[in-house]
């Protein structure tokens, strides 16, 4: 799991704090979320859903604190982060998340938008090779 389907997760499992009925709150909201999560080390998403599942014991969404103070037992250690100085960040919109919040991710000095996006995207989305973007799939319209 990357960060992004980390976040996805916790507003669809623990949807308490992130209902609210303004966009631009529940995105304010999404966004402090994913502040806490910018750190100098790579996190095991994994192990971090993990340690929510097994340690915290309330039905509301994890207040940002308490994932926080977890992070760094959820180090990724055994994955090597990529040679610096072949890497660059790149801003990228995710429409099956929030899309207008862009997300800072790092990638190979060759890798694209168009490469992350096509690498991190959920079921029910697909390419649209003449648009060059991806679109939730369509399901089709059944005549009897």
């Amino acid at each position: 799991m990357n960060k992004f389907e980390f976040i996805d997760k916790l507003v669809r499992l623990y949807p308490s704090r992130f209902k609210v009925s303004d966009k631009n709150l529940h995105n304010e909201i999404v966004q402090e979320y994913y502040e806490i999560l910018k750190v100098n080390f790579e996190v095991d998403y994994d192990l971090l859903w993990k340690t929510i599942r097994e340690e915290y014991e309330y039905d509301k969404t994890p207040p940002c604190k308490w994932i926080k103070d977890r992070l760094v037992s959820c180090r990724l250690i055994e994955k090597d982060v990529c040679n610096l100085e072949n890497t660059k960040t790149i801003w990228v919109k995710f429409p099956w998340l929030y899309p207008d919040m862009p997300y800072a991710v790092t990638v190979e000095k060759h890798q694209t938008e168009t490469d992350v996006l096509k690498a991190n995207m959920p079921s029910g989305w697909q390419w649209n090779y003449t648009l060059n973007r991806p679109e939730p799939i369509k399901e089709e319209l059944k005549y009897e």
